[in-house]
């Protein structure tokens, strides 16, 4: 999904089906309006566009500030956005100009100049233009002049009641939060900073932190005691949260929000603190004494804990397993998976331990005894490393991810649409930018793995060393040659039965062997923008260092041999030897030996391994002969000329001045397989 905050970047292609709303809470309804949206524009094989406004009319029209009553802040929005299929949100600056637009300004300077709709898909209470005099009785007196389609959403009833966000509002100012929580599809949450308070729970032995609601029209459920779940610095704790004026204390009818976390151990003072609401306890009240007070806060404690006793919050997906693999790897386990857990903790997190010699298995039993553990017995590197543990975790999809990457949002759920819509889509990858550098690519992934005409990798955001900055401009979802090892989503039984990775190559493009493989046997591998991690790039062996060197010429020839067809390999393999000796002498010029080395020492293992690779290369035939479902794409995402020619002698520097022709993902589901 890509977002556009101002209407002067508005560029979309052909011309989309959209929806328009305040869309507060993305609720059950919209998301059932969404994915009616996604539907109809995949049908028509045009992007689907949700349009919403920023702040809320209501602010802007209302003669005095309304209180809270806001379900989602401007962040969420996008945030709960991110898990439906659309291709754009538009967040459109509502104004007191925009607002004093006739309705049939509205439709023909606003939705018709900027958008070129083809279809409008509008909720049954939709109104627009000033004094909310436009309906769709008006749209449609457009749809019959030809300007565009008008299709209207009905009511979304759940036990027949109309799932809105008045509805929500109404449940949570009266502290049902089961009601809300059922209506909105997730836990309402709301946002914080902690500030500085009485300190009068750690007198009562219950050490409260005092959260300010920052966002002023961010609304606050009932007064009272909530069993809650919260994150803090992206790990997550089950706590109480007390909302009220303290009638016990007499604090002059300030209200405050103030939170009892379990197991937290830590100064929460200035740090940012995401709230869940899950059950509702009991309504604010005055005690007589500190004391009564006090037996109260130690009842409201016991029966919060055991709410969560008996509803679990966490009820994973046991369909995908997220495999990380980690060896001697301590500081990249404190570091990068917290937020994971955070972010994606509803799926089975499992980490593969490659036989460390560090602390990091002491490490995640301690701090995270809710992620699995796949000791093995000694280093088997990177491919063998998967291999062995990938067969002792059963799942649907395994999403492999890198010790070194950061995550900030759910990003598995594009993913796996994508691969819940087209079973003949292998495996997908994300966007993933740099760490360190986070507006630009990163090296390993990019925006998508290409090879050459000879088999040298590239990417759809870096060519060889240049990486380039992430404006957007590739953005599409397309087919690609090869996805990232660092955070790929694969068909479980796909991974098996093609083999796995080549044991042989130890670490480093491997999974350029993979796919390519899957290629040969008919699937599709995609990159899908929508989705963006942040990774930190050679976490385990630099970039710069002649080991690498050694791993990406050996393995990348290996590649070639086991995977291209004899006739083209008799005269690819002598081309490609020449342009590698061409890399050697480059790097002895700059006074490279180690690399200059690292590349006869390729060369020397692949005629000494020669046999070896000819028995994988039948065994890699007889695989993809009994998995095959179609023609063979591995044209598709090859760079069908020598991309050492145009990167030093036309100095073309970035993908898009290669001239390449992309292929789209699948945008409907086939009719076979």
């Amino acid at each position: 999904m890509k977002v556009i905050e101002s209407l002067r970047d508005v560029a979309i292609p052909g011309r989309p089906l959209i929806t328009v709303g305040a869309f507060d809470g993305i609720h059950r309804g919209h998301q059932a309006l969404m994915h009616r949206l996604v539907d109809l524009a995949q049908k028509a094989e045009q992007p689907s566009v949700a349009i919403t406004f920023e702040p809320h009319p209501r602010i802007v029209l209302s003669p005095t500030p309304p209180p809270r009553f806001l379900l989602t802040t401007k962040e969420e929005k996008i945030c709960r956005l991110q898990s439906t299929e659309i291709d754009y949100l538009v967040v459109v600056p509502f104004t007191d100009a925009f607002a004093q637009q006739s309705p049939e300004e509205y439709i023909e300077n606003f939705l018709i100049r900027f958008f070129h709709p083809s279809k409008i898909l509008v909720g049954y209470d939709h109104r627009f233009g000033a004094g909310r005099r436009g309906d769709i009785a008006l749209l449609n007196t457009y749809a019959e002049k030809g300007a565009f389609d008008v299709e209207e959403f009905p009511p979304y009833r759940m036990d027949n009641t109309v799932v809105n966000s008045t509805t929500i509002r109404r449940a949570l100012l009266r502290g049902d939060v089961h009601t809300a929580n059922a209506l909105l599809g997730y836990p309402y949450t709301m946002e914080g900073t902690v500030v500085k308070g009485m300190r009068l729970g750690r007198q009562l032995g219950f050490p409260t932190a005092n959260i300010d609601i920052s966002y002023p029209y961010k609304l606050i459920p009932a007064d009272g005691i909530y069993a809650v779940r919260a994150s803090v610095d992206e790990c997550s704790y089950t706590g109480m949260l007390y909302i009220g004026v303290r009638p016990t204390l007499d604090n002059n009818d300030q209200r405050v929000v103030e939170i009892h976390l379990f197991d937290f151990e830590g100064d929460l003072y200035q740090k940012t603190i995401r709230i869940e609401f899950h059950h509702f306890i009991r309504p604010d009240e005055k005690f007589d004494s500190l004391n009564q007070l006090k037996r109260a806060i130690a009842r409201d404690r016991d029966q919060v804990m055991h709410y969560f006793q008996q509803h679990p919050v966490s009820r994973k997906n046991t369909s995908v397993a997220i495999a990380i693999l980690n060896y001697n790897g301590l500081q990249h386990l404190k570091t990068f998976l917290p937020p994971v857990c955070a972010h994606l903790g509803h799926y089975r997190i499992v980490v593969i331990d490659n036989g460390s010699t560090d602390t990091s298995l002491d490490y995640l039993r301690k701090h995270h005894p809710e992620v699995e553990i796949v000791a093995l017995d000694k280093n088997y590197g990177f491919a063998e490393g998967y291999n062995r543990g990938l067969q002792h975790i059963d799942a649907e999809y395994y999403f492999l991810l890198n010790s070194d990457v950061y995550i900030d949002c759910d990003i598995l759920t594009p993913l796996l649409q994508r691969l819940h819509r087209f079973p003949n889509v292998a495996a997908v990858q994300p966007k993933v930018r740099s760490y360190r550098q986070k507006t630009h690519f990163e090296y390993a992934g990019a925006c998508g793995g290409w090879i050459d005409l000879l088999g040298y990798p590239f990417c759809r955001g870096r060519l060889l060393d240049t990486v380039e900055e992430d404006k957007g401009q590739y953005d599409d979802p397309i087919e690609i040659f090869w996805a990232t090892g660092a955070a790929m989503l694969i068909r479980a039984e796909l991974f098996h039965k093609i083999g796995g990775f080549d044991p042989w190559f130890f670490a480093h493009q491997e999974e350029i062997d993979l796919c390519w493989r899957l290629k040969r046997a008919g699937y599709t591998i995609c990159v899908e923008p929508s989705s963006t991690i942040y990774h930190l790039g050679g976490g385990t062996l630099n970039y710069t260092h002649p080991t690498k060197t050694l791993f990406n010429f050996r393995n990348s020839l290996a590649s070639l041999i086991k995977n291209t067809p004899l006739a083209a390999l008799l005269w690819k393999a002598p081309l490609r030897l020449a342009l590698d000796y061409i890399a050697l002498l480059f790097f002895a010029t700059k006074g490279e030996f180690s690399h200059a080395r690292a590349v006869l020492t390729a060369h020397a293992q692949i005629v000494y391994h020669l046999r070896k690779l000819w028995k994988k290369r039948q065994q890699s035939r007889k695989n993809i002969h009994a998995l095959r479902i179609g023609p063979d794409r591995s044209r598709i995402g090859r760079y069908h000329q020598l991309l050492i020619v145009n990167y030093f002698i036309r100095k073309r520097k970035h993908f898009a001045q290669l001239g390449i022709r992309t292929t789209p993902c699948p945008s409907q589901s086939p009719t076979s397989t």
